[in-house]
């Protein structure tokens, strides 16, 4: 009887050692860095998240921001993959036509290699935060950073950090449609937009808004009729989840994007603001403020 318990305990044992392996097997592990150096005689930085043998993120010079327009999906997004040595990146430019980055990353996270012909040269940028551990399970990506008040955040959904600075870090969240968090670094505090707007009903504001929807609509949309936009939503920053406008920032401009659920699909329009035209509505001292001056 005493044989008998003993060799069920140890098929017990085996049963949850293989169970515990195989789950093990779907979660992969990575890391974020955030690059800075040049490309040519210019300011380039790289978002960039190795995840096993993947890589994806985005990309901005002055003159290029190569990003994931669509901020609900993972389609059109800067992607490739890394060997342990050899990062090889590739997106299709505003003409359809693949273009690449590719090069070498080393053991101290410095790159070095080609934006189709220019040279660029990366490596981590000097701020609190640089880099972080990633652990995804199920396409669900945690973060872990040096820093205690971004380890507190629910990260929950998160697939990218689609923007980070000294300040400031923005996750980008694929839940049923797209969603932008922004948080301070320095607090982990989350960061809306009446935080850093001085009045979201401003009348020059609304107007600003109007006018961009519109030069929005008739140039992404091959149906346009202003009668089509005619639903007022579009032209005030609603507090409803489902209709609100979120934001990307990104080192050129600020992105407002709006995600309209109707009965059959998710309608999404976005709408890029220089800094210079957001600067008079911006609140002194806000969290944001430092980017404007």
């Amino acid at each position: 009887m005493k044989n008998l318990i003993m060799f069920f305990v140890l098929v017990m044992v085996m049963v949850f050692s293989n169970y515990e392996v195989s789950y093990s097997q779907e979660v992969e592990t990575g890391n974020f860095y955030f690059l800075v150096g040049t490309e040519g005689n210019e300011r380039a930085i790289m978002y960039l998240h190795v995840v096993g043998e993947r890589a994806y993120g985005s990309y901005y010079t002055k003159n290029q921001s190569i990003y994931n327009k669509y901020f609900f999906n993972t389609g059109d997004r800067l992607s490739g993959s890394f060997d342990g040595r050899n990062l090889k990146l590739s997106y299709r430019d505003d003409n359809g036509k693949e273009r690449t980055i590719t090069g070498t990353l080393s053991g101290d996270i410095v790159f070095s290699g080609k934006h189709n012909s220019k040279n660029v040269n990366l490596s981590l940028a000097n701020t609190p935060v640089n880099s972080a551990r990633i652990i995804e399970e199920d396409y669900d990506n945690k973060f872990i950073f040096n820093v205690r008040a971004l380890n507190n955040i629910d990260y929950y959904g998160s697939s990218e950090i689609a923007y980070l600075d000294e300040n400031i870090i923005i996750f980008k969240k694929l839940i049923s449609w797209g969603y932008l968090d922004t948080y301070s670094i320095n607090t982990g505090k989350k960061i809306e937009m009446k935080d850093f707007i001085s009045n979201l009903n401003d009348r020059n504001l609304l107007a600003l808004l109007r006018k961009k929807v519109l030069e929005y609509a008739s140039n992404n949309d091959d149906n346009y009729d202003e009668y089509n936009y005619n639903d007022e939503t579009y032209y005030s920053f609603d507090d409803d989840e489902y209709n609100n406008y979120q934001f990307l920032i990104t080192p050129k401009d600020i992105i407002f994007c709006k995600y309209y659920i109707d009965r059959y699909e998710t309608v999404s329009i976005y709408l890029n603001f220089t800094f210079e035209e957001l600067k008079p509505f911006i609140k002194r001292g806000s969290p944001l403020d430092y980017l404007f001056n």
